[in-house]
């Protein structure tokens, strides 16, 4: 009703604008709501399949089907992955390493609804400056996908050489090399044993080593030390050597690098910390002179210049975090 209210309002093409808002709109929340089902039902599937490997419930053959048909869905072809190129094939890695059963597709279907059902709401107080507001938005699920990617890399590195040393122990006591892998993916939490456990399902279906263990690392192409191990582990099997010998090295380095990181941290803590002070301070102010006296920034989105002002301060704010962040991050 706002919006029709808004749009009834305007002296021109009112009956135009009234038809694009209800469009927009509708097409925004035909698309979220696909992407939600969509999202909501693949995390259910994926969580069933994990309770019902872990209470031994599936017959060997229906774990052999699952493994399978979870190779062939990677393999299926999809449109858009294939139309965007390597922004798509991008996209692609990224939801594997996040664990997200979408597709690129249903990521894009989500980012264009996010940025319609905004640019809808705006459209009738700051017209096509709607669409400067909005069309940055439609990276915000990339975003928070690449977040949950990069969660999930710090949480398999940190695992990793607790699984090195099982790795090493199993091998020790005569267990093949590829077992291994399933012994890890039974006895550790996601995201290794996950990970790892696709790499077994792979093999098991006779697909060559070099190709699994280079998927596990573009899954995660921010863990150097996981394309360590895969480098270290190719190496071996092509010119032979003490696996185990390899493995226990392994894992005594990453954690020495552990200890670096956090020294790391330690040291640079003072530059985060402004960073977060001075990111929040506009924000906190813009609240308190709200509280304050609401009328007193009623102009800024009242008047076209004042639109214009609050589209190049969240331009400048978003730069300026991106630079902090930038400036305080420190690769070891």
């Amino acid at each position: 009703m706002i919006l029709l209210a808004a749009a009834a309002a305007t002296p021109k093409s009112s009956t135009f604008l009234t038809v694009v808002i209800l469009g927009l709109v509708f097409i925004a929340l035909v698309l979220a709501g696909q992407s939600i089902y969509w999202y909501f039902r693949g995390q259910t599937d994926n969580e069933e399949q994990r309770v019902r490997r872990r209470l031994g419930l599936d017959t060997a053959q229906q774990q052999e089907e699952e493994a399978l048909s979870s190779l062939l869905r990677e393999q299926a072809a999809d449109s858009m992955l294939e139309s965007l190129g390597k922004m798509g094939e991008a996209m692609a890695q990224t939801l594997k390493g996040a664990d997200d059963p979408r597709t690129v597709s249903q990521l894009v279907v989500t980012m264009i609804g996010l940025s319609g059902i905004v640019v809808a709401l705006l459209i009738p107080f700051l017209g096509l400056k709607a669409l400067i507001v909005g069309g940055p938005l439609a990276y915000l699920p990339y975003m928070l996908v690449k977040r949950k990617a990069a969660k999930r890399s710090v949480a398999l590195l940190f695992q990793m050489p607790d699984a090195l040393d099982l790795m090493g122990r199993a091998m020790q006591a005569g267990t093949g090399l590829s077992e291994t892998f399933k012994l890890v993916s039974e006895e550790t939490k996601d995201p290794l044993g996950v990970e790892f456990g696709q790499v077994y399902d792979e093999l098991r279906f006779g697909r060559d080593w070099r190709i699994a263990l280079e998927d596990l690392v573009n899954r995660f192409p921010e863990v150097f030390e996981l394309r360590l191990f895969v480098s270290s582990m190719l190496l071996q099997r092509e010119t032979g050597g003490n696996m185990i010998e390899t493995v226990g090295r392994l894992s005594k380095l990453i954690r020495i690098r552990h200890g670096f990181d956090a020294k790391v941290k330690a040291m640079t803590s003072e530059a985060r910390a402004s960073g977060l002070v001075l990111a929040g301070m506009p924000v906190a102010v813009l609240v308190l002179v709200m509280l304050a006296n609401f009328e007193y920034l009623t102009p800024m989105w009242r008047t076209g210049a004042g639109q214009t002002a609050m589209v190049y301060c969240a331009g400048s704010y978003g730069m300026g975090i991106f630079l902090m962040r930038t400036m305080s991050r420190v690769d070891a």
